[in-house]
C-alpha cells in the first residue's frame, strides 16, 4: 500500500511538473509589461462605450449593440461583425473612427454568446446554434433601427457571417469586406492554424486560466495578441489591450467561456460557402495578412476567386489582429 502511494504521489508530482514547464514554456511577454497591469490596475477604466446602446430582440436571443455616429445625416450605415469569442470593443478605434469621422455611422455588437448579448446558458451540441443564426442576429439589428441596407465588414468568424448576409439577405447589403476569414474553415486542401497558436492557447490556459483575477486575465490577454500577431515591424499596444480587459471585467459582464466552443460549432455546423460565394452581387473587398497564424491567407486567396469581381488586398507581415499601423491601406480600399 505504501509502494502504491508512493507511485501515485511520484506519478502527480511528474505531471504537475510537466505541465509547469508547459505552460511555462510561452515567449516572454513584452517588455513593460507588468509595469502597464500595475498601472491600469490601481486606476478607473477609461470610457470604452460613447455611443447610442439598445438591444435587438431576436425572438428569445437579444443582442447588444452601440451606434456611433458624429452626424444626423450619416453617409450611409456600416455595420462591423466580429469574430469567434470577441466581443464589440474588439474593434479598434483606430479602425472604426476614421470611418466615422469620414460621415459614416458606424455599429459595432455583441454576438450571441459574448459581452451584454444573451450568453446562450441552455445551449448544448443537440440544440446548437449556427451561423446562419447569427447572421440573422444581425439583420436583427438593422430592423430594430430601420436600417433597410448597410456595408458589411467581419473579421473573421464575422467575415463568415457577414458572407451569409452578402449571400442569403443581398438586399440588405451595399458592399462586403471579409478580412483575415475563410469559405470553408475545415477544408482539407488549405492549411490550418498553425501549431505555435493551437499549442499557445493550452499553454495560456494553464498559465493565466486557472486562477481568476483581473492581472490574469489582462495577461492572458496580452499573451493572445502575441500568439496571434503577425511578422511585420509593430509593437502590442499594452494599454489598450489592458484597458479594454478591465472594462470587460468591471462595466461589463466579463468573459463567457462556453462562447469559444459555441462558436467553433457554429462554423462547423454551417460547413463550406464555396457554392453560394458566386451568388454574392454586392461590391467585395477581400482583406488578409500573409503571416496569419490562426487563419492563413491562402484560404482568403482562395474563396476570393470564387466572388464575381471581388477585389483583394494582401497585407505584409500582419497577423490575424488589427494593428494601427496597417489601418490607413487598408481603410482606403474599404472606403
Amino acid at each position: 500500500m505504501i509502494k502504491f502511494l508512493v507511485i501515485l504521489l511520484s506519478a502527480l508530482v511528474a505531471v504537475a511538473l510537466g505541465l509547469y514547464l508547459f505552460s511555462h514554456s510561452l515567449p516572454p511577454l513584452p517588455g513593460g509589461t507588468d509595469a502597464v497591469v500595475k498601472k491600469v490596475l490601481a486606476s478607473e477604466p477609461p470610457t470604452l462605450v460613447k455611443g447610442k446602446t439598445g438591444v435587438a430582440d431576436h425572438g428569445k436571443v437579444d443582442i447588444w449593440y452601440e451606434v456611433i455616429s458624429n452626424t444626423s445625416a450619416p453617409k450611409a450605415t456600416v455595420l462591423l461583425i466580429m469574430g469567434n469569442g470577441a466581443t464589440a470593443l474588439s474593434w479598434p478605434r483606430h479602425f472604426f473612427q476614421p470611418l466615422v469621422d469620414f460621415g459614416y455611422e458606424v455599429i459595432r455588437f455583441d454576438n450571441r454568446g459574448v459581452g451584454l448579448s444573451n450568453w446562450m446558458m441552455n445551449w448544448t451540441k443537440d440544440n446548437a446554434y449556427s451561423l446562419e443564426d447569427m447572421t440573422n442576429d444581425a439583420i436583427a439589428i438593422l430592423n430594430e433601427l430601420g436600417i433597410e441596407k448597410a456595408h458589411i465588414i467581419g473579421v473573421s468568424m464575422g467575415g463568415m457571417i457577414a458572407q451569409h448576409l452578402a449571400i442569403d439577405h443581398p438586399d440588405r447589403v451595399l458592399s462586403l469586406s471579409s478580412i483575415m476569414s475563410s469559405g470553408h474553415l475545415s477544408d482539407p486542401s488549405l492549411p490550418r492554424a498553425s501549431k505555435k497558436v493551437t499549442y499557445g492557447m493550452y499553454k495560456l490556459i494553464l498559465k493565466y486560466g486557472l486562477v481568476n483575477n483581473e492581472q490574469n486575465s489582462i495577461k492572458f490577454a496580452i499573451a493572445f495578441s502575441q500568439l496571434t500577431q503577425g511578422d511585420g515591424n509593430y509593437e502590442l499596444n499594452l494599454e489598450a489591450i489592458a484597458h479594454q480587459v478591465q472594462y470587460e471585467l468591471r462595466e461589463r459582464r466579463g468573459y463567457n467561456p462556453k462562447a469559444i466552443p459555441q462558436h467553433d460549432l457554429a462554423m462547423d455546423i454551417s460547413g463550406s460557402r464555396y457554392g453560394d460565394l458566386s451568388n454574392i452581387q454586392a461590391p467585395t473587398l477581400v482583406i488578409h495578412g500573409l503571416s496569419d497564424p490562426v487563419i492563413p491567407w491562402k484560404h482568403s486567396q482562395k474563396y476570393a476567386a470564387m466572388i464575381p469581381g471581388a477585389n483583394t488586398l494582401w497585407i505584409e507581415g500582419m497577423g490575424h489582429d488589427l494593428p494601427a499601423v496597417y489601418m490607413q491601406g487598408m481603410l482606403e480600399h474599404i472606403l
